[in-house]
């Protein structure tokens, strides 16, 4: 077995031999800007799982992102179980201003995951762009790596992580020969 580390920062995602890092699911929205706002809450049906008395809940202080300080960026990094979710990004502790597939009262995002997973959720409030941190390697290797088949984004077992401290996303994978 060999290790690869690969990695990425949060605008370019890198490529090495036959690997190839993508987003999943990032939008901008298409909304008039709006003034900063006082708090910024991940909101959907993981909630609960995430230490909310329930799901939906725009005003539950444990799944609130944290602001970048000097920066429009709020992001939050959160230790989700294995499932099937629905989400979005809720402003001011209510749904008067909200964000989803398709930018301001948009639709629900989803997230899929085989195993239990830290996600990071970024949301920068300056263009409205929701990234759910799902940067993987997708290739001829992720069937070596634990996922059902190659070429499948969406497989958990090839995520990488950011890193927030250093901005740069990355993964080491040891690897058959």
């Amino acid at each position: 077995m060999s290790s690869i580390l690969i990695g990425s920062s949060r605008y370019f995602a890198g490529a090495l031999c036959l690997l190839a890092a993508s987003f999943l699911s990032t939008t901008t929205a298409h909304a008039d800007h709006t003034s900063d706002p006082a708090g910024v809450a991940l909101v959907g049906s993981l909630q609960s799982e995430l230490g909310c008395p329930g799901d939906w809940l725009p005003d539950c202080p444990s799944t609130e992102l944290l602001n970048v300080p000097g920066t429009t960026l709020w992001q939050a990094t959160f230790s989700v179980p294995a499932g099937f979710y629905w989400w979005k990004i809720a402003l001011n502790d209510s749904w008067d201003e909200n964000y989803g597939d398709g930018g301001q009262d948009g639709g629900d995002f989803t997230l899929e995951l085989t195993a239990p997973r830290d996600i990071t959720i970024i949301y920068d409030h300056s263009d409205h762009l929701i990234q759910p941190a799902l940067v993987t390697v997708a290739g001829s290797l992720q069937s070596e790596l634990g996922c059902p088949g190659n070429w499948q984004p969406p497989c958990s077992a090839t995520f990488l992580t950011y890193d927030a401290e250093d901005t740069v996303w990355q993964v080491v994978f040891n690897v058959p020969a």
